[in-house]
């Protein structure tokens, strides 16, 4: 399983063997998760849901992952990319574009839904067509953002997308083909359990400071240095006591650099990775969520301050801002 291909984008930590500290088990026997886990914390796994769970030992610079429970008696094949489309990985018995085929083969299979259009994924769509099966594309790309990858990920999905039967969007742009084919399309943009996001009891009378919080990967691509920008101007006017809470993880270095230059270090609560429950309440005890980004194909991080039921500022380049920011009754594009 080549795990560093999956989190390595987002984790600034070094990825070693933390299985390796682990006590021995007997032949044929694996340790137990409670033994292989001991001093290290659940945190959050980038900004989507994920196969994973990942866990970090910050004292001895240790990452290990967990797959869900009975995850080698499923039937399912597994395949998890990349928004650019250019990483992927499988989870499969047999690996390889044969081992799909085969498992294909074996199973009662009446129609494909085909997650992104991969070489991995290309795979399946192969087997329904020569099969003669239906086959339907679920994408977060489309014509409104294929500014957002680069050339050959464009011909791609142009290319392959006219082989389909339909489209299920999981962002706006993803509506309208990039291959321009007239198809159905069903609208299924991505979504959160808001049973896991409560908003917490807001107190009668407004707080100060006012905090506004961004959740995701500290990268150039979230627009942080924007977010720092808008800061000092906002501090310029005197309108106010304010702070920023970043939550997450990435190139903490370059964002207080970008912070310093603004001069509003001062202004800021760095939380770094958090486990779940502690992102919800950091997320959720702040008054505005603002998200920067200068390119998402969607951001589902904006539908959990919206479950959270914090005032929304979000890009004009998320894709969430389009689906989820009713303006001046919800929030700002921005």
């Amino acid at each position: 399983m080549q795990l560093p291909a999956l989190v390595g984008s987002f984790l600034s930590v070094p990825l070693t063997a933390a299985l390796m500290a682990a006590p021995q088990a007997g032949p044929g026997e694996l340790p137990k998760f409670d033994d292989v886990s001991k001093g290290f914390e659940r945190v959050q796994n980038g900004d989507q849901p994920s196969l994973f769970g990942l866990w970090v030992n910050r004292k001895d610079e240790q990452m290990l992952a967990e797959l869900p429970r009975g995850w080698d008696k499923m039937r399912f094949l597994i395949a998890a990319t990349p928004s650019g489309g250019e990483i992927f990985a499988g989870l499969l018995d047999e690996p390889g574009e044969l081992g799909v085929w085969r498992e294909l083969a074996r199973q009662n299979v009446r129609g494909m839904i085909v997650h992104e259009l991969t070489p991995y994924t290309l795979t399946a769509l192969l087997f329904a067509r020569t099969h003669g099966l239906p086959a339907v594309l679920m994408s977060e790309v489309g014509r409104g953002n294929t500014g957002l990858y680069p050339p050959h990920v464009r011909w791609w999905h142009g290319f392959w997308g006219r082989w389909m039967n339909g489209v299920i969007a999981a962002s706006p742009a993803a509506r309208e083909p990039v291959c321009g084919r007239e198809m159905p399309v069903f609208e299924a943009f991505h979504a959160v359990d808001s049973r896991l996001f409560q908003p917490l009891p807001k107190p009668t009378v407004p707080k100060d400071p006012v905090v506004f919080v961004c959740s995701g990967q500290l990268i150039p691509r979230k627009g942080l240095d924007l977010l720092f920008a808008a800061a000092a101007k906002l501090r310029q006017r005197q309108e106010g006591a304010f702070r920023l809470r970043l939550v997450g993880g990435g190139d903490e270095a370059w964002a207080r650099t970008m912070a310093e230059r603004a001069g509003v270090m001062d202004l800021i609560e760095w939380t770094g990775f958090l486990s779940r429950e502690a992102m919800v309440r950091a997320i959720a005890s702040a008054d505005v969520f603002v998200l920067p980004t200068r390119s998402d194909s969607y951001a589902v991080v904006v539908h959990e301050a919206a479950c959270l039921g914090l005032p929304l500022l979000i890009s004009q380049h998320a894709g969430a801002a389009e689906a989820l920011v009713s303006e001046g009754v919800n929030g700002h594009v921005i």
